[in-house]
């Protein structure tokens, strides 16, 4: 990356940032282009990610960093609290100093475990009282219940000095629980789907300012401005033709596969693409108030009430799972306090932490995050992960603007009149071939000619040909 120069002359310089993941490049525009740097980059596997959402530092919001810290809180203590515990796994001595250690080693293990159930895990707690306070029971009560239970147990044995408990235990099942929320939140921020419409925009677009041509960046367009669409360019935000014709391609927004010809003074809406010449706009409306962002922004592509309504298959079971497993520990208790009263509490406690959905809860976030990770890399962008669960009850779908999924480039070309010979198609093929007009490449894909001639000359006039 650092020797680019070595490849395109035009490249002064580049220095790469390993811990950002990002690499600066200084160009001679006189020499190469951006898109040229864009391609070259492209073609050694380093495409640039450009998106015009960009130019915006973001940093990470406060709900990501707070799930970030109370992983590395659970992770810090899972870690030391597993050393810690050494020499309850290597079965020492536990007599004299060594137990001195193990009452030590158990403090130590108490007060880290305690900032994880107080921090780290304090999320699935509010979740199960939340639930319960509803009258209603989720995944979270009973992995609470295994939480609480697992914490207690271990409390209760190092205190009384009857074990060492089982606080590695304890803050391995919260780190890897908290691993599956942030493998899942990454997965959907990945997704470009759950952007905003600047995703879709350009970066930057040309301005005429007093007859000369500017290239500034989409977001600092005003009402008023004179911009230049070229050929395939995507039109920034609504604005009014001032050229005498253009076509316009709005099929990301209507689905219909066929460009619409436009005449001067007519509004167009961002989101088009300029198919064939190059069209002169004036800016009708900002960026962020545009047809396109309006669409976007719909009530129909955020979170619904229907939403809130789909329950995964894991709350669906839950009520039944937390009443089995409270019935089962309390039978236990129930049971052994009549045959060994001393081990009834040990009893239902294991019942509890044994039972604990820690599969389930693990379980979940994975299954949904990569399956939304595969569509996407199918092409198949889902809203939520609720969507995921609801597909599998689906047996019919139905597909509309099929058109624009299956066909989008195909026409239907016929031709009239007196039979053309071999060097009428060639020369018929070396003409559209020359042109940028969305017909004449459909044409010049039809007659499949290969073998073209260069024109001396060659003029085509928007509106009525070659």
């Amino acid at each position: 990356m650092e020797n680019l120069h070595n490849i395109d002359a035009g490249i002064l310089k580049g220095t790469v940032n390993f811990m950002k993941r990002t690499v600066t490049i200084v160009y001679d525009a006189s020499k190469t282009n951006l898109r040229n740097v864009v391609e070259l980059l492209t073609t050694i596997g380093y495409e640039p990610n450009l998106k015009m959402e960009q130019l915006e530092e973001k940093k990470t919001s406060s709900i990501q960093r707070g799930l970030l810290l109370k992983l590395g809180v659970a992770g810090f203590a899972f870690g030391n609290i597993m050393l810690f515990s050494f020499p309850e796994y290597l079965e020492m001595d536990q007599s004299g100093s060594s137990q001195m250690f193990r009452y030590f080693f158990g403090g130590l293990n108490i007060a880290l475990a305690t900032p994880v159930l107080l921090y780290s895990s304090i999320d699935y707690l509010k979740s199960a009282w939340a639930a319960i306070s509803q009258k209603g029971i989720n995944l979270d009560v009973p992995i609470s219940i295994g939480i609480i239970a697992l914490f207690g147990r271990s409390l209760y044995e190092i205190l009384s000095g009857t074990g060492a408990g089982y606080f590695d235990s304890f803050t391995g099942f919260i780190f890897f629980l908290l691993i599956g929320k942030v493998v899942q939140k990454k997965t959907f921020d990945s997704l470009s789907f759950d952007r905003d419409y600047k995703s879709y925009l350009p970066i930057a677009v040309i301005r005429k300012e007093n007859e000369e041509e500017r290239s500034i960046p989409v977001d600092k367009l005003e009402i008023g401005d004179e911009i230049i669409i070229r050929n395939q360019e995507l039109i920034p935000a609504d604005s009014v033709l001032r050229s005498s014709e253009a076509d316009i391609d709005y099929s990301f927004i209507t689905g219909e596969t066929e460009p619409v010809t436009v005449t001067e003074g007519t509004q167009v809406y961002a989101g088009g693409k300029v198919i064939g010449s190059h069209a002169e706009l004036m800016v009708s409306k900002k960026v962020e108030h545009s047809y396109l962002t309006s669409l976007w922004e719909n009530e129909a592509f955020g979170k619904s009430e229907k939403d809130k309504t789909v329950t995964t298959f894991a709350d669906r079971i839950s009520p039944h799972f937390t009443f089995t497993v409270l019935g089962i520990a309390i039978v236990s208790l129930i049971v052994w306090f009549q045959i060994e009263p001393t081990r009834a509490f040990t009893i239902f406690t294991s019942v509890l932490i044994i039972a604990c959905p820690c599969a389930l809860a693990l379980s979940t976030p994975f299954t949904l995050g990569s399956a939304v990770n595969i569509l996407a890399l199918n092409g198949l962008y889902i809203r939520s992960t609720n969507v995921v669960e609801e597909l599998s009850k689906a047996n019919t779908f139905v597909f509309d603007k099929t058109g624009t999924i299956t066909e989008s480039d195909k026409a239907d070309i016929r031709f009239s009149g007196s039979r053309l010979s071999q060097r009428d198609i060639q020369l018929i093929a070396s003409a559209a071939r020359q042109s940028i007009h969305p017909l004449s490449k459909k044409i010049y894909n039809k007659l499949e000619i290969r073998d073209t001639i260069t024109p001396d000359q060659f003029d085509e006039i928007p509106g009525k040909g070659i």
